[in-house]
């Protein structure tokens, strides 16, 4: 089966590895990649696929020319079905669905409603329900999206397919935590509402008023539009101590080694991978309690959940696994062995490619009708 997948996206984050792991994983279809030319990922898909399997198409922007362009590469190289993933992609691949008469498969990766106005809320939403007429199936990385799209009538619950986001998993971990001079916490932040990296400032003036026992440093993985703007608030509410600004990494996981936890302050997530990536290596994640981040962890066993208006709470949180390393070492282990069963990327690839079989069959069948 010939897939296009189209991402307006190719830079650090969790849907472009999504794609890097979907492709590299399934050998028996042969894909095709529409993206911009960022980095890190379009390198890393041309390695999986060839030039010729490859289209660029702009960072994040639509345009009709795109659309035309990408129409004649469905045409010329036999596309049998179109992948979209996130919201921009789904705005290139149900129009064309329609236009070049092939079957469409959209995966959302969050709703991304939270910070829309409501009247951009009730255009986008209004949108998406009429994309979706031209859609075969949606999949839904999390339980929590799931419901989120049902409840807000982006289809029926028939048409959206529960696909939980899978990672590699290491086949073993040192879990235990040593001692070092400072006590070190990691995060990954693509510095935007979402992420809300505010919120990683917060939790770090918390920390200097709850420990003063203990020295932390909160390191920080990624970039973004927000970036600047949260490099010059830690320097002028003094956290340059607290709290390391790393950049975008290549080789994130380098980083957990030896982390106390991992901290999300994301306000909302499709299923996130970066936390899932950290459970994989042993290290505690520590979360806001919202959908994405409530969907993977339970509570108290396989990490913790915090309120995420509540920066002290957070703070807390991390203070108790200092003074309590056995819990921090069940949580890992814990935490370890659940996503080793539940959220491994052959799990994700199966369904995935399941699926694929699954719609190919629903066209045959109408063909013959």
């Amino acid at each position: 089966m010939r897939v296009l997948i189209i991402s307006v996206r190719a830079d650090f984050g969790g849907g472009p590895e999504h794609i890097y792991q979907l492709i590299k994983n399934s050998k028996k279809i042969e894909y095709f990649i529409a993206c911009p030319d960022d980095k890190p990922y379009y390198e890393r898909f041309q390695k999986e696929l060839t030039a010729t399997r490859m289209i660029e198409i702009p960072h994040r922007k639509f345009n009709f020319n795109t659309l035309i362009k990408l129409i004649k590469f469905i045409k010329k190289n036999k596309i049998q079905l179109i992948h979209s993933h996130g919201k921009g992609a789904g705005i290139y691949s149900r129009p064309l669905a329609l236009l070049t008469k092939k079957l469409c498969i959209h995966t959302f990766h969050g709703l991304h409603i939270e910070d829309y106005s409501p009247i951009s809320k009730f255009l986008y939403i209004n949108l998406e329900r009429a994309l979706s007429l031209f859609t075969k199936k949606i999949i839904a990385v999390s339980s929590g999206e799931k419901n989120l799209l049902i409840d807000n009538r982006i289809a029926s619950a028939k048409k959206i397919n529960l696909i939980e986001n899978g990672i590699e998993v290491p086949d073993n971990i040192d879990n235990e935590y040593k001692e070092q001079k400072y006590i070190k916490i990691i995060t990954a932040n693509r510095f935007n509402y979402q992420k809300n990296a505010d919120l990683i400032l917060q939790i770090a003036i918390e920390l200097k008023k709850i420990s003063k026992d203990y020295k932390f440093k909160i390191e920080v993985l990624g970039t973004g539009e927000d970036f600047d703007k949260i490099n010059e608030a830690v320097k002028n509410q003094d956290l340059t101590e607290t709290i390391s600004l790393l950049g975008a990494k290549n080789n994130p996981r380098d980083y957990y080694k030896n982390a106390l936890c991992f901290l999300s302050t994301s306000r909302w997530e499709g299923m996130p991978l970066a936390p899932l990536e950290a459970m994989s290596e042993g290290i505690p994640v520590i979360a806001t309690n919202v959908v994405g981040n409530k969907d993977i962890i339970i509570d108290k066993k396989t990490g913790l959940l915090f309120d995420l208006n509540s920066p002290k709470e957070g703070a807390e949180l991390i203070k108790k696994l200092v003074s309590n390393l056995e819990l921090r070492n069940n949580i890992s282990k814990n935490g370890y062995e659940q996503v080793k069963n539940k959220y491994n990327v052959k799990t994700m690839v199966e369904n995935t490619v399941g699926l694929y079989r699954k719609v190919q069959a629903i066209g045959r069948e109408a063909k013959r009708v």
